[in-house]
């Protein structure tokens, strides 16, 4: 098994190649907007049936789903309550809810703990996965500005719009019922969804602008997030010591509390028109960080 450092310095290497592509002018300047369409579309959609395809979903479990929801709210939440401007807010809720668990974490969980903790992170991913991916959306939007509001009515149809949503709920009921996908289609979905890592990384990649420098305001908002996310993690980790859980559960979670920003998050901020460069920043600043943290956290632990 490939070390989860080595993935790590990979998806870092994948994202500076990109941002130096995209600067010397080998991508075009819209690169991040098809790359992120090409992600939604297919490799994640991908990614989520290779992870769900033949898994069982224990009721006992519920409660994982249910702090996947949870843990994705509470950065929305500071979020709301650090500015009274709205598309500050937007830019921060969109910066810092979600957990990239898929690229990051799981290398980690699958090379330093027990078969169990898997499936406590496929579980907890779940509800991490169906707010990511679509319900955050709908506050990101309500935070907006009015040109980026919409009715209730129509981000229902947005989610139902989602083509990763719809997939989880798809591979949800199939769980349930028992179904899994036979071997002949599994070929190809596991050649999209190997592709998802490195289209992940190049949509961060692409969308951070550069230079950088006093006169851009994206550092000073990227660091702004940044604070936000990691008074988020304490609460959530604080949490984690609170509940009545086992002592595995607790050491995974923990690990997964500290995953870098979701891709998802330059997705969203493209789509609501909001800060992205901020944003995207602030994503591949919480890479080292969350290295660091997981990796104080399993030496502790």
């Amino acid at each position: 098994m490939v070390s989860p450092w080595i993935n790590a310095a990979t998806y870092s290497f994948l994202i500076a190649l990109t941002l130096a592509l995209k600067t010397g002018g080998y991508l075009p300047k819209d690169a991040d907007r098809v790359l992120s369409r090409f992600m939604v579309g297919i490799t994640l959609p991908a990614a989520i049936v290779q992870n769900l395809n033949g898994k069982t979903v224990d009721p006992s479990y519920f409660q994982l789903i249910l702090l996947g929801i949870g843990f994705n709210l509470i950065p929305l939440a500071i979020s709301k309550l650090s500015s009274t401007h709205n598309r500050i807010v937007a830019d921060r809720m969109a910066g810092t809810s979600g957990f990239n668990i898929g690229n990051f974490a799981v290398p980690f969980v699958s090379g330093l703990f027990s078969s169990d903790a898997m499936v406590i992170t496929s579980v907890f991913d779940i509800g991490n996965s169906l707010m990511c991916l679509g319900l955050n959306g709908m506050f990101i939007a309500g935070a907006g500005e009015e040109s980026i509001s919409t009715s209730p009515l129509d981000l229902c149809k947005s989610i139902v719009k989602s083509v990763p949503v719809m997939t989880y709920l798809v591979m949800l009921s199939l769980c349930l019922a028992g179904v899994s996908f036979p071997d002949q289609v599994m070929v190809v979905v596991e050649k999209c969804a190997a592709a998802n890592p490195p289209v992940a990384m190049a949509v961060i990649g692409t969308s951070v602008n550069l230079p950088i420098d006093k006169a851009n305001s994206d550092l000073s908002s990227a660091i702004q997030i940044l604070l936000i996310r990691l008074l988020a993690i304490a609460i959530e980790i604080g949490i984690l010591f609170v509940v009545p859980i086992s002592q595995v559960m607790r050491e995974t979670l923990v690990v997964l509390c500290l995953s870098p920003i979701a891709a998802m998050s330059v997705v969203f901020a493209d789509q609501y028109g909001l800060d992205k460069g901020s944003i995207a920043l602030a994503n591949i600043m919480s890479i080292p960080l969350s290295l660091l943290g997981m990796a104080a956290a399993i030496s502790l632990m």
